[in-house]
């Protein structure tokens, strides 16, 4: 790609890099323009952040042709996935016996659904479109079905501190099994979200989801019947657990006052984006934050995983923001006969 498009990471129709290359149009930052340097035309919703895999749409039309977003299947996630894949198989983390088992049969599953679909991006004869679908919908029922189990495992996995404990403390699942009197938690520490399987398996839910539904557009010129439904419960499943992280479970404070509060050497840790930390946190508006009164030259650890994995999961919470957003802007066209469906699937999947 030339040196114009690559901010905006899209593949460029012929006829409009014609009309470029003769100087009849030219894109600045997202926007095209003429000569004269009028604005034709805006390329903002094919844009991503630098941190995000898929931008919002998927195309976007301008004169009769169409413009492609080079995310439209990521090959960036794509190779970030296979490089993490055999690093997750052997990592001692905490997770369960039934778990550990599952996570060879997921990894198989999203093992296969790739091979077929990189053959098909490809152009191989060795397998097919309906092949490449079948394995991908295996993929993501199975991912779909395991989630919570790993969702709860990264909670389940935070070391909790109280009086009934030494310095090593114990897990949150084994407080929570204590069939005795608790003790009020007074401290935690966090695993960091992204070490955990369950980082690597909303990933690769990403990934397959995205790319059955673009195969179900190319092919069959419709959205993938459940593809908004698994968005929605793992937006809901994801967005419980930023919950978990931003409140405190006993007296151990929570993430706000963490980051805030001053400590003895008096400054504070600002951390946050707190804007957009507001947009998922529903019990907390920025006025609640603004008249708190936060401790000041306390004794409270300062939970860096925390920190990071709230973070971690707003990240994911962005990415499922754009991957809906796809299915909003397809379902406001008219899909049978869609021109721009023809040009992904021959640009895409190499498909005359």
């Amino acid at each position: 790609m030339s040196a114009t498009t690559q901010n905006i990471e899209v593949i460029i129709p012929a006829k409009i890099k014609t009309k470029m290359d003769e100087g009849e149009l030219k894109i600045t930052g997202t926007q095209i323009r003429d000569k004269k340097g009028r604005i034709k035309g805006n390329l903002d919703y094919l844009v991503r952040d630098k941190e995000q895999f898929f931008s919002p749409h998927i195309f976007q039309s301008f004169e009769q042709c169409t413009f492609i977003s080079n995310s439209i299947c990521s090959s960036e996630l794509h190779k970030n996935l296979k490089e993490l894949q055999g690093q997750y198989l052997s990592l001692e983390l905490k997770v369960d016996k039934i778990l550990a088992r599952q996570a060879n049969t997921l990894v198989a599953a999203i093992s296969e659904f790739d091979e077929h679909f990189q053959s098909l991006l490809e152009g191989s004869s060795l397998t097919s479109e309906k092949e490449t679908f079948k394995a991908g919908v295996h993929a993501a029922a199975l991912l779909a079905a395991n989630m919570e189990s790993y969702l709860n495992d990264f909670k389940n996995s935070t070391i909790v501190f109280h009086s009934q404990t030494d310095y090593k403390g114990e897990t949150l699942s084994d407080y929570n099994n204590r069939a005795h009197y608790k003790s009020v938690v007074t401290d935690r520490k966090s695993l960091r979200f992204c070490d955990h399987q369950v980082n690597f398996f909303i990933y690769s839910f990403f990934n397959i989801l995205n790319n059955i539904n673009i195969l179900s557009l190319a092919y069959d010129q419709k959205l993938f019947n459940r593809y908004e439904e698994n968005l929605n419960t793992l937006e809901s499943l994801v967005t419980e657990t930023l919950r978990f992280l931003i409140k405190n479970i006993g007296e151990e404070g929570d993430v706000y006052e963490i980051c805030f509060s001053t400590r003895g050497y008096g400054k504070p840790n600002y951390k946050l984006d707190i804007e957009m930390i507001l947009k998922y946190d529903e019990d907390t508006t920025i006025h609640d934050l603004i008249v708190r009164q936060y401790p000041r030259n306390v004794n409270m650890d300062y939970d860096e995983n925390r920190v990071t994995s709230v973070n971690n999961v707003i990240k994911v919470l962005e990415e499922i923001g754009n991957l809906k957003l796809r299915s909003k802007h397809v379902k406001d066209l008219e899909l049978k006969g869609l021109t721009e469906l023809s040009d992904i699937k021959r640009v895409i999947f190499k498909s005359e």
